[in-house]
């Protein structure tokens, strides 16, 4: 069997119910994990992880541009800007190995 165990601000996790054992109930690893998030997530705050210098590119950028950016800085995405630097959108490693695939593959 199994259940369900939430905590505030967190996806529902899954928990194993112990059947047939005296005291079977919740799996208190699961409890313990709620417990921890409780404990540093839940106070955390933005400010305390966000980048203090954030990166980003503007529309129009080439991917080699992009791919060098992303690896020099060690980020996995960056935010695209229009020339007012208003968010138009984001591009990430896995957008960069899609388009690399694409261009690859044979027409057809």
């Amino acid at each position: 069997m199994a259940g369900l165990l939430t905590a505030p601000g967190c996806s529902a996790r899954r928990c194993a119910i112990s059947p047939g054992r005296a005291g079977a109930g919740w799996d208190y690893r699961a409890a313990s994990e709620s417990a921890t998030y409780s404990r540093t997530l839940g106070r955390l705050r933005c400010a305390d992880v966000m980048s203090r210098e954030p990166i980003s590119m503007q529309f129009g950028t080439s991917l080699n541009e992009a791919w060098e950016l992303m690896r020099v800085r060690k980020v996995k995405a960056l935010p695209v800007t229009d020339r007012a630097h208003r968010i138009v959108g984001i591009i990430t490693q896995s957008d960069l190995v899609r388009a690399v695939y694409r261009a690859v593959q044979p027409a057809g």
